[in-house]
């Protein structure tokens, strides 16, 4: 019982940070003469596709997670007419604040450095977003006064494992130390959709550009990975 009510909270919780909370900002925006951005993500996808979802596909998230941000377009979409909506995908980059890497190449370079095995999915499909990357993104759209909805990630979809050779071979590190692994392994209280990679061409029409390569954004932050 303690852990249904515990789930509970935590749902409410989302729901009121990630569902109610983006509409209230937009409206407060939009009453001050202020333009607002929401960030959204992939997970309001089912992953039940294998194909790069594009922006008009239909979302179906199947976790709290992913329904609360679904919930936070929806009450953006409410609020404000013609809304700029950005979905990202597992989101990595660099803290400005340190120059330390973050996310899921932070976490394969510990354990690569401390010669510990690395066990990574390959029945999972991510288009990683580097976050400097989306921010720079972002302020073009905003620069052409850019509404509706835009997926901002990196032009390619893999796995975690062809990832972690990406990051392996950054750091020099032994290859050997990569271990496949499947979803299936991990036990989680949320369940994650398979395959989230999104169609980026929608953004690269509108800026007049391609989105990078995930080789293409490690290198871009190569410094951060010595």
């Amino acid at each position: 019982m303690t852990n249904v009510d515990g789930c509970e909270r935590i749902s409410e919780q989302a729901y009121e940070l990630n569902g109610d909370a983006p509409g209230e900002l937009a409206a407060q925006c939009d009453g001050n003469g202020v333009s607002f951005v929401h960030i959204s993500t992939d997970y309001i996808f089912d992953g039940t596709e294998r194909k790069p979802y594009t922006e008009s596909a239909e979302p179906n998230p199947i976790q709290v997670y992913g329904k609360s941000k679904l919930a936070g377009e929806q009450a953006v979409a409410e609020k404000l007419t013609d809304p700029l909506v950005a979905r990202l995908s597992f989101v990595w980059g660099i803290h400005r604040g340190t120059g330390d890497l973050t996310g899921f190449p932070a976490w394969v370079c510990r354990q690569l450095r401390s010669g510990d095995a690395v066990p990574l999915f390959t029945d999972q499909w991510v288009t990683p977003t580097r976050a400097g990357q989306a921010a720079e993104t972002l302020l073009d759209l905003i620069e052409q006064d850019a509404t509706g909805c835009f997926h901002v990630a990196c032009s390619a979809c893999i796995s975690p494992y062809e990832f972690g050779e990406l990051i392996a071979e950054s750091v020099n590190a032994d290859q050997d130390l990569l271990s496949e692994g499947s979803m299936e392994d991990v036990n989680r209280d949320a369940t994650r959709p398979a395959y989230s990679c999104l169609d980026v061409e929608h953004v690269e029409s509108t800026l007049g550009r391609s989105q990078p390569t995930v080789r293409e954004d490690v290198e871009a932050v190569r410094e951060a990975f010595r």
